[in-house]
């Protein structure tokens, strides 16, 4: 039996959200968004439409080690997580691109690429200095 997933309104409204965010928000913080414009929505929806969607490559799913996010963001990318805020960035790692074609002259097959560099952000680097702005003069 094929596996059909229909388009519904309660999964086109989780996905305009997403793709209009640069937040990465939690399932919760979707349910809250989707809520307003689809009020009778659940959260059991929100976080079944979210994880089919992330099966079917449609979104990216991150973990933070303390929550699971989203991504709608379609172009090719990574992130950096800062472990003190919990915050995600998009950031662009060019070597990905090259990485890729090495691998699969070797004859390899890969089907996802996943990089997610972990630290403190900038922000919060700043506050354990003491609020400077990482400039020494």
């Amino acid at each position: 039996m094929e596996n059909v997933h229909r388009e519904t309104v309660q999964k086109k409204e989780i996905l305009d959200f997403l793709r209009n965010t640069t937040i990465h928000p939690t399932p919760e913080q979707v349910y809250e968004h989707v809520k307003k414009r689809l009020p009778m929505i659940s959260l059991a929806t929100v976080y079944r439409n979210l994880n089919q969607m992330a099966e079917e490559g449609i979104i990216g799913r991150i973990n933070t080690d303390r929550e699971m996010r989203f991504d709608g963001n379609e172009i090719e990318h990574q992130h950096f997580v800062c472990e003190k805020c919990n915050k995600i960035i998009d950031i662009e790692f060019h070597n990905t691109k090259r990485l890729l074609r090495e691998l699969e002259g070797e004859g390899h097959e890969v089907r996802k690429v996943e990089v997610i560099f972990r630290g403190m952000c900038k922000e919060c680097s700043n506050k354990l200095k003491g609020g400077k702005n990482g400039k020494n003069k």
